[in-house]
Formats: C-alpha cells, structure tokens, sequence
C-alpha cells in the first residue's frame, strides 16, 4: 500500500495582499516538501492562502479529493489563529487527519499552542525537516505512539507530551532543493522584497544559510534556527540557482539569509558563481562585517541591492539591542556601498529595538536616516514575538497589554502594547513622522525616479508610493 497524501498549508497573512507588503513563495514548506518526497511520501502537496483566497467549502472539497493522513501548518505570530481555524475545518472534513503545526511562533510556545488550540494534535519545535519526515514515517506505519520522535510535542488523550529536542540540520548541502513545483509560481505576484517585484523582474527565493550569531531582543528567528550559522556551500546554492534558471526562468533572486556576509571566502565564491551565470540579485547583511573589497565584489556579480538593519541612530540602544552593530560602521557601509555603485541601498530602522528606547533616542536615528540617505526606508514599531528577550522585558514590566496575535503586524494597526517609555499611538506617530520625513522629500523622490529604468519599474513605484502615502 503507497504511503498517504502529505498536505502542507500556508494560512492567509492579515493584512492580505497589499502592494508594500512582500509577497514571497513559503520556501519552508517547498523545503519540507522536497524532504518528504525525497523519503517516500511523493504525493505531497502545498496550499499557499497567501496567494489563493481562502474559501472554507472549496477547501473541504479539496480534501475529500486528496484524503490525506497528514496535514502541516506553518505558523507566525499574526497567522497562527488562521492556521487553527483551517486546521478546525479539516478536522470536520476529516476527523481522522493528524495535524501538526510548525514555525517561530509553536516553536516558542509549543505547550500554550496546544493548549489555546486543541484541534492541533501536535507542533514541531525548531527546524521542521527531520521531525516531519520521521513523524509521517511512523504516521504511515500505523502507529501513534510518537514518544521517539525527536522536536515533536504531543497530544494523547488530554495529556502533552514533550519529546527530546531535536538539534539542527548540520549539513544544510544533504537537504534536497525545495520543491518550487508545487506550488502555481504565476500566482506570486507583486513585491517579492521593497524595490524588487515580480511586476518588472523574474524573481526567485534563495536561502543560503541558517542561524544568525547576534543576540537581538527583538528577533525571534533563533527560536527555529539557533545561533549557530550554518552555511550551504557555495557550489550547491549554485546548482540551485541554476535550476531555477532552467527550469523557473529565474534571473534575479532575492538571498533571504539572516546575514549573508559572515563568511567573506564563501561569499566571495557565491559572487564569482553569480557573475559566470550572468544573474542580478538582492540581499539582506549587517554593517559590521562590510568592507569597500565585499561591496566591490558584490557588485561586480550582479547585486543591485542591499538592506542593511540599523534599528537605531542612538549608540546606547544600539547598545542594549544585541544588534552588535555601531552607528560608525553603519555610516562607513552605506558610504561603501554608494561608492561600489550598489543600485538599491535600504535602511530599516525600529521604533523600540529596545523596550527602554526614549524620544530622545529616535531623535537620534531620524539623524542618522538623515545622514545616511538610503534610497528605501523602512520603519517597524516593536512587535514583541514570543520568544523574544523584548517579550520578556515586556511581560515582566507588565506592557503587554491585551494582546491579540493577528495584531503582531508591522504596519496597520495601533500595539496594544507599550514600551517602558512609549505607548502604541506615541510608536505609531514615530514611525509616520520618520516616514514621512523621508519619503515626502522631493530629493528622495526625484532620486528614485532618476533610477527607474522602465514603465513597468515605475508603475510598480507608483503603486507602491500610492498605498503608502494613503497608510502615513
């Protein structure tokens, strides 16, 4: 008897599908995807509700049409509670289906997870691809006694289990490329990342890395990944590039590592492999670990974008953040960056990287955004994930306030929580002042204009700054 349908499931994002906010296909489950397939489950599927409206009676139907004995959820903050009510509705259409939820938030919490949402039967903490295959393996056996498998908190009856904590993939090479040909990719459309769209470019994801060394109180993304980086190599994100390239007609990617200039030989090897290929790509890196030679050699292989995060003009929050980062080295990259000619410069800086952060200390980064002229500006109110240091300042100074999950979004609504010298509408007002400053600046505008290449770049600008003025 073959092995069951395996299901994947992205839930709808709450803000939906605004042109600002980016749109990016759900790499960790094409991930999960190519492992299961690659370990005897082939018929595995992916339902992205990010890109496909949710419509609860069509989405019964499809499971009466796949059966499978296996659904996976991927949940954030914000979507976890779109993530159980679909869960709610498999389970009507399929009370035998085991369900089982991944991601930083379950990760974070995994026995509050269960326990506010009893239609899960278990979470994967950490790092899901080991922990799904071998839980699929067992679930395929016939058996329900997952006492063995590793990163897996369970539901029995009324009582949870919590199994032995899984350690990370160490050899990020051994997983197979993500399964991109699950998913309808001429449903991604829009802002894959601020400046880069699919409206003018042939965009593809890459993750080259995992784990991030630095100790930020406001980031959640070492309750999944850890703090130990690991590295693909060079030649193996090469073969996935070209993969895409062949059989996506990928030409530009966007690098989704946490930070991807760590490692300066690796990274010079990425760049030469970049060039030979004759891509243009777009990354997120930390201003400590730039130089004029990295940038140089950046640009020469084809990258025309940068997103550098600051967080913080003022050297005592920059302090306390964990950012490990100095206003100096932030001014001396963007210096390097103009100067290597890097097309694309973004700066995103947080209204309360750290929960102490005063006026006084915004001040000083509305200086710096000043100083450093990026041509793309973000600017975040603090969300405080769970299993975050700033969510445990916060819980233990009592300003969470009444949280609800779907409001752990960065644009759009007013925090119901506050900082120990901010409250949610003073966050707000910051981070529209600062916007404002920047974006309604007739320099900057007529420097983003000067850099757009074609119609298509420019409607896409025109979209974008239109949602954006209505929101500040």
């Amino acid at each position: 008897m073959p092995p069951f349908p395996v299901l994947l499931i992205r839930p709808p994002y709450p803000l939906g599908r605004l042109a600002f906010i980016n749109t990016q296909i759900p790499l960790n489950l094409c991930s999960l995807a190519g492992c299961l397939r690659a370990e005897g489950f082939p018929d595995t599927r992916i339902l992205d509700f990010e890109v496909t409206p949710y419509d609860r009676e069509a989405f019964r139907n499809r499971l009466a049409g796949i059966r499978p004995g296996l659904i996976g959820f991927t949940a954030c903050t914000p979507t976890v509670d779109l993530a159980a009510r679909i869960a709610s509705d498999a389970r009507e259409a399929l009370p035998s289906v085991f369900r089982v939820a991944g991601g930083p938030h379950v990760s974070a919490l995994p026995g509050e997870t269960l326990e506010a949402y009893p239609v899960l039967d278990a979470v994967a903490v950490g790092e899901g691809e080991e922990t799904l295959v071998e839980l699929a393996g067992v679930l395929a056996r016939g058996g329900r006694d997952l006492a063995g498998v590793k990163g897996l908190v369970w539901r029995d009856g009324g009582r949870l289990h919590v199994n032995e904590p899984r350690e990370p993939v160490r050899d990020l090479d051994s997983l197979p490329f993500p399964a991109r040909d699950l998913l309808d990719l001429g449903a991604y459309r829009g802002q894959v990342f601020r400046g880069f769209s699919r409206d003018y470019l042939r965009i593809g994801e890459l993750i080259t890395s995992r784990g991030c060394p630095n100790r930020c109180v406001f980031c959640a993304s070492k309750v999944v990944l850890g703090r130990r980086v690991r590295f693909r190599s060079a030649a193996n994100v090469l073969r996935e590039v070209r993969e895409c390239m062949d059989r996506y007609g990928m030409r530009h990617f966007v690098v989704l590592d946490d930070t991807i200039n760590l490692d300066h030989p690796r990274l010079f090897e990425l760049c030469q492999g970049f060039q030979r290929l004759g891509i243009s790509w777009n990354c997120l890196a930390t201003v400590s670990h730039m130089t004029p030679e990295v940038l140089q050699a950046m640009k020469r292989s084809g990258c025309t974008g940068i997103t550098f995060g600051v967080e913080s003009g003022s050297p005592r929050i920059l302090r306390k953040n964990g950012k490990n980062i100095t206003r100096e080295q932030a001014v001396a990259a963007f210096r390097w960056a103009r100067e290597a000619g890097i097309r694309t410069l973004e700066a995103d800086f947080m209204i309360g990287s750290h929960p102490s952060e005063t006026a006084e200390d915004l001040e000083r980064s509305r200086q710096l955004v000043r100083e450093l002229n990026p041509d793309i500006l973000s600017v975040q109110p603090l969300i405080p994930y769970p299993g975050t240091q700033a969510h445990r300042i916060l819980a233990d100074k009592g300003l969470l306030g009444n949280m609800r999950w779907q409001d752990f979004v960065f644009f759009g609504t007013t925090p119901t929580w506050r900082l120990e010298h901010l409250d949610g509408r003073d966050m707000i007002r910051w981070q529209r002042r600062m916007l404002r400053d920047f974006y309604f600046r007739p320099s900057n505008l007529l420097r983003r204009l000067r850099k757009i290449t074609g119609l298509r770049e420019f409607l896409y600008y025109l979209k974008v700054g239109l949602q954006v003025f209505r929101k500040v």
